[in-house]
């Protein structure tokens, strides 16, 4: 496994850091943030569809869950897309 070596100084001692962090871990965050931003897209996508297509379902409550449904997804294309940019290339 290959590792890559981080030197830093420590701004309360002054003495040098050597940290091994290994290069498959770099890369766990945006696994874990791919899995979440699929499962909770799917899950407000169902809000949506249930919501939308039963007309029983159209209550004032509902529609508050509806919006946070929206505001989630546009949450997630807009903030995490921007987020994995800059894990990405950072």
């Amino acid at each position: 496994m290959e590792t890559v070596t981080d030197t830093d100084t420590d701004k309360h001692t002054n003495t040098k850091q050597h940290g091994y962090v290994s290069t498959s871990l770099r890369w766990d965050p945006i696994a874990v943030n791919a899995v979440l931003v699929i499962f909770r897209t799917t899950g407000n996508v169902k809000i949506l569809i249930i919501i939308t297509c039963n007309k029983d379902k159209r209550t004032v409550p509902n529609m508050y869950i509806l919006n946070l449904g929206v505001n989630d997804i546009f949450h997630l294309t807009v903030l995490f897309s921007e987020a994995w940019v800059n894990i990405i290339f950072d």
